[in-house]
């Protein structure tokens, strides 16, 4: 999987639901690499949805790059 473009955030949504019913564990560092490179930078408080098996597979290379960008990762 390759996410391309960018996502476009609003004020009203906080919580970012990508990953709550997907199986992430098999993502690459590529594929997560993809997906960080369309998040735009933010200083909002927005949080991104990941089920609880999928969060603890996250690299901590790319939750340190999600963090940095503003982003919480939530379950």
């Amino acid at each position: 999987i390759t996410f391309t473009g960018t996502v476009t955030l609003y004020s009203t949504v906080k919580d970012l639901k990508f990953f709550l019913n997907c199986d992430v564990s098999n993502f690459t560092l590529q594929t997560w690499q993809s997906f960080v490179d369309t998040l735009p930078s933010t200083t909002e408080s927005y949080r991104i949805g990941v089920n609880k098996k999928g969060l603890d597979t996250i690299p901590s290379s790319i939750v340190s790059q999600i963090t940095n960008k503003g982003y919480t990762l939530t379950t």
